[in-house]
């Protein structure tokens, strides 16, 4: 179904390059989730960033239950 560029298919949404599937939004390979935004493998929420295991605030790393700070 096309309606004015947006394109409807068995629930999934297409406008300008961007799907939207059950509140999931895709664009250019980045993923947004209730907020949560997955790049890459990468996640971000809240200006926290989860790579691996290993989180990212604020200049603050931790790993393991370890905290490294620069």
């Amino acid at each position: 179904i096309y309606i004015d560029g947006v394109i409807y298919i068995d629930g999934v949404i297409y406008i300008d390059g961007v799907i939207y599937i059950d509140g999931v939004i895709y664009i250019d390979g980045v993923i947004y989730i209730d907020g949560v935004i997955y790049i890459d493998g990468v996640i971000y929420i809240d200006g926290v960033i989860y790579i691996d295991g290993v989180i990212y605030i604020d200049g603050v790393i931790y790993i393991d239950g370890v905290i490294y700070i620069d």
